[in-house]
């Protein structure tokens, strides 16, 4: 005779949302500069004249937040989340993979 008894266990998966893709601005790229332009500029145009009361100021704080994110989207880039995405490959590593394999140059 055996002392084990055999054990049941249910185990629940849960469905989870795994983002497969994300929207950002790539560091030191063309987009990061004309966001960052863009985003002076709006500062800048704030009417600043008129803060008599707190509806004034929460008008202007609501115009630059929609302008904050009209100049986002405007310069975002969609990227593909894969496996073999790294947090570290910048624009300067794309340039330089593009440019080794025009060359097959281990010096580029």
């Amino acid at each position: 005779m055996s002392n084990n008894a055999p054990l049941i266990i249910t185990i629940s998966i849960v469905e989870e949302y795994i983002q497969m893709k994300k929207h950002t601005i790539i560091k030191d790229s063309d987009e990061e500069k004309n966001f960052v332009k863009e985003l002076i500029n709006a500062i800048k145009d704030i009417n600043m004249s008129d803060f008599s009361n707190s509806d004034c100021f929460e008008k202007v704080v609501l115009n630059l937040a929609s302008s904050v994110k009209r100049i986002w989207v405007k310069n975002l880039k969609t990227v593909n989340i894969t496996k073999y995405s790294k947090s570290w490959w910048d624009i300067n590593c794309s340039r330089n993979i593009e440019k080794y394999k025009l060359t097959r140059s281990l010096e580029d």
